[in-house]
């Protein structure tokens, strides 16, 4: 919104304060954690809450930012009606199925927020913007699925090896998902909790990677959740890149949460490692005949996965035994958790909205579809950044 300097400073007259404590709440802040983001005493907070007074329309756009809504959510007579949150695929000790930390949440949130924004655009500028991924089931073998999903997407082998890192090999998946109507975005929750989930809402899809994992883990966690699209059956994961021999033995029912998660754990190390390509087969002998690991982390850095899920292939396709094999994962620890700090701004920005979501967006506001204030939101970022953020988009492609 875009007040003068003296509106700003009066106070916003709300039909329904107790938005204010709804919204708060569904982001996991206190009243005291509020107050400090807007340098006032709690009892001011709790003042807005209870209607007795009201926050100016400063602390209001202030108080919106912080809880991740839009200004005009306070000016309704009740809380808008939310989607329930993903399926729950997770397996944790002593949790409670379909409980979300406020973070997960708010990462749900942003995702369906910026699928709504991918859907305007692609309107506006008359694109044919829709999921394309084949269906697949779980009656079918893994290797077909993971075929039929890797074919879709039009990824080639020869594109993989030709990635340099693994941000790149991040951004090819994610430039096909794209195209296949597939967003994919990043956001801070923890790994203990979430490594990936999946929404698909109303023509599209999204995926929601955590930025707190490893970077190789992240792309088995995102091939992972295009399985559960494929099955159209999105949902909340901690997707496994080992394999465990023993538990995939165990009868379950065909429907079963567990039978799911194997099945789309099967089907990501097919999509990465296929059965089928003599180059993996050849990464795979040498990764077998490896003394002190080289092999294993060569072959891992070739396909732009980590040296777990190479074990896993090993294993799955008779190269070792269960025995070597969990003497390989055992020496490889976890290696997965990660908290990136520093780096530049803009940089990323495009890591945590996506290279193909950002071009899109700013094309949009190139031509004058949507306002720099509409492209600003759909990116999370100020108005006068844009620029910057184009600047730097330019030279991402150049450096590939």
């Amino acid at each position: 919104m875009d007040y003068g300097v003296s509106a700003l400073a009066k106070r916003a007259n709300l039909p329904n304060p107790d938005l204010l404590r709804w919204a708060r709440e569904a982001a996991d802040l206190t009243a005291e954690e509020m107050a400090r983001h807007l340098r006032v005493h709690p009892d001011a907070v709790a003042a807005w809450e209870a209607g007795e007074t009201g926050p100016t329309f400063r602390q209001l756009e202030k108080y919106a930012a912080k809880t991740q809504r839009s200004v005009a959510v306070f000016y309704l007579p009740v809380p808008p009606v939310e989607p329930p949150p993903p399926q729950d695929f997770r397996h944790l000790p002593g949790a409670t199925p379909g409980v979300y930390s406020g973070e997960l949440r708010l990462a749900v949130r942003k995702l369906r927020n910026a699928l709504e924004d991918l859907s305007m655009i692609a309107s506006l500028s008359g694109d044919q913007v829709a999921l394309s991924l084949p269906s697949v089931s779980l009656s079918m073998n893994p290797s077909a699925a993971g075929d039929s999903l890797r074919a879709s997407l039009g990824v080639t082998l020869e594109q993989q090896l030709a990635t340099r890192s693994y941000y790149a090999a991040m951004d090819l998946w994610s430039e096909a998902l794209f195209v296949s109507g597939v967003l994919v975005q990043k956001y801070p929750f923890e790994v203990a909790e979430a490594r990936g989930f999946s929404i698909i809402q109303g023509h599209l899809a999204g995926i929601g990677i955590s930025t707190r994992d490893a970077d190789t883990a992240r792309i088995f966690s995102l091939l992972h959740e295009v399985a559960h699209i494929g099955l159209r059956m999105p949902g909340v994961s901690i997707p496994a890149e080992h394999s465990d021999p023993s538990v995939a033995s165990e009868a379950t029912p065909p429907s079963s949460t567990v039978a799911v998660e194997r099945f789309c754990n099967a089907v990501a190390a097919e999509i990465l490692l296929p059965s089928t390509a003599q180059k993996v087969h050849e990464g795979l002998r040498g990764s077998r005949d490896d003394s002190d690991g080289r092999a294993l982390a060569q072959t891992a850095q070739a396909f732009g996965v980590s040296r777990h899920v190479v074990a896993r292939r090993m294993l799955e396709l008779d190269y070792i035994d269960e025995p070597t094999y969990w003497r390989t994962v055992k020496d490889l620890g976890t290696g997965r958790h990660r908290d990136p700090s520093g780096g530049s701004f803009y940089r990323n920005t495009l890591s945590r909205t996506g290279k193909p979501f950002a071009s899109y967006v700013l094309e949009a506001a190139d031509r004058n579809l949507i306002s720099s204030s509409t492209a600003a939101d759909a990116l999370v970022i100020k108005p006068t950044q844009l620029d910057r953020l184009r600047l730097e988009l330019v030279g991402e492609g150049r450096g590939k």
